[in-house]
C-alpha cells in the first residue's frame, strides 16, 4: 500500500461551504495525498463544484454514491482509496492542516492505534450562510490525549484497519459513525488528541428536535440499539450519553403498565404522563419541547428498534 493519505469527503447539499472546504484539503503540505469527493444525493450545486475540482486537479476524483445515506457514500470513497491512511470528512468541515502531522506522529509511536480524532470547532451560521451567529471552540471538549470507545464521523484511520473493519453499515442512517468507530475499536486503539482537526460549518440549531423527528432520526437510534441489543455495554452507555435513556424507559414503563393492568390502561398512561410533564414544566421546559423529546422521539426509537428498516 502506497504511503500517503486519502481524503474521503462526502457531501449532500453543501454548496455554501464545500468549495472553501475542498481548498483547505488542497492546501495540505505533507505526504502524498488524494481526494475522493462523493456526492450523496445533492439537489443543489454541490456536484457541479466537486466535479469542477476533479477536472482541475489530478489528485481529485469525483463520484456519485450509488445509494442514499452517509454510509453508502463513505463506502464509495473507500473503494477508491489507494493510500496508507484514510481521512473521513464531511462536506461542511474545513480541514486544519496541523492536525495531520500530530496524528501521523501518534500513529508512528503507537502501532496499536487504528484511528485518531481531534478537536472539532464549529461555526453556526444564519440559514443563508450570510453571517456567523455563534462559534464553539471544541464540540467535544477534547483537552487531553485519551483512549476512547467511539467518536464521530471525522477522523484519520489506517487504511488496513478500515479494510479489516469492513464497510460502513448502510442500514444505519444515523450514528453510523458510532457503529464504525466501535468496530474499529475492536481492532485496536481509538485515540483523541487535543489538536484542532477542523471546523464544522453549519446553520444555527433552531427547532432542531422538530427537524430530527421529521427526518426520522430517532428511528435510526432504534436501529442502532437493535443492532447491538445483545451487547448492553454498548447500547446502554450510548443511550445515556445522548440523553435518550430516560424518555425511552418512560415509554417502556407505560407499555409495561398497559400490559399488566389492562383495565387501568388509560388511567396509568395519563398518570405517568402528567407526572412527567409536571417535572418538565417545573424545569422550565415548554410543553411542546417536552412532548417531542419525551414522547414523540422515544416512540420513533421504539419503532426503529421493533421494525428495523421495514418502516
Amino acid at each position: 500500500m502506497k504511503n500517503g493519505i486519502t481524503f474521503v469527503m462526502i457531501a449532500k447539499n453543501e454548496e455554501a461551504v464545500i468549495e472553501s472546504n475542498i481548498q483547505s484539503i488542497l492546501q495540505f503540505s505533507g505526504s502524498d495525498f488524494e481526494i475522493i469527493l462523493v456526492n450523496s444525493g445533492s439537489t443543489d450545486r454541490s456536484p457541479y463544484i466537486m466535479r469542477k475540482y476533479s477536472d482541475e486537479h489530478t489528485s481529485v476524483t469525483f463520484t456519485n454514491s450509488r445509494k442514499p445515506g452517509p454510509s453508502a457514500a463513505r463506502n464509495e470513497g473507500l473503494r477508491l482509496a489507494n493510500l496508507e491512511y484514510v481521512f473521513f470528512l464531511d462536506g461542511d468541515v474545513e480541514l486544519e492542516n496541523g492536525f495531520i502531522a500530530a496524528a501521523l506522529d501518534e500513529f508512528k509511536n503507537s502501532p496499536n492505534t487504528c484511528a485518531i480524532a481531534g478537536k472539532l470547532a464549529e461555526e453556526q451560521y444564519t440559514p443563508n450562510y450570510s453571517r456567523i451567529m455563534n462559534t464553539v471552540p471544541d464540540r467535544y471538549n477534547r483537552n487531553a490525549k485519551t483512549r476512547v470507545k467511539r467518536f464521530g464521523g471525522i477522523f484519520l484511520a489506517r487504511r488496513e484497519a478500515t479494510i479489516n473493519a469492513g464497510e460502513w453499515d448502510e442500514r444505519l442512517f444515523c450514528h453510523e459513525d458510532t457503529d464504525y468507530a466501535i468496530r474499529l475499536g475492536m481492532l485496536g486503539h481509538l485515540i483523541v488528541i487535543p489538536e484542532k482537526m477542523g471546523t464544522h460549518k453549519t446553520v444555527k440549531y433552531e427547532n432542531r428536535m422538530t427537524e430530527m423527528i421529521r427526518s426520522g432520526y430517532f428511528r435510526g437510534v432504534g436501529l442502532f440499539v437493535r443492532k447491538y441489543i445483545l451487547k448492553p455495554t454498548i447500547w446502554i452507555p450510548f443511550l445515556i450519553s445522548h440523553r435518550y435513556l430516560y424518555p425511552v424507559l418512560l415509554m417502556l414503563l407505560t407499555m409495561i403498565w398497559s400490559l399488566l393492568f389492562h383495565s387501568y390502561l388509560l388511567l396509568g398512561i395519563l398518570a405517568i404522563a402528567m407526572l412527567d410533564i409536571t417535572i418538565g414544566l417545573a424545569r422550565g421546559k415548554t410543553l411542546k419541547s417536552w412532548l417531542l423529546s419525551h414522547y414523540v422521539a422515544p416512540a420513533q426509537v421504539l419503532v426503529g428498534f421493533l421494525c428495523g428498516n421495514k418502516t
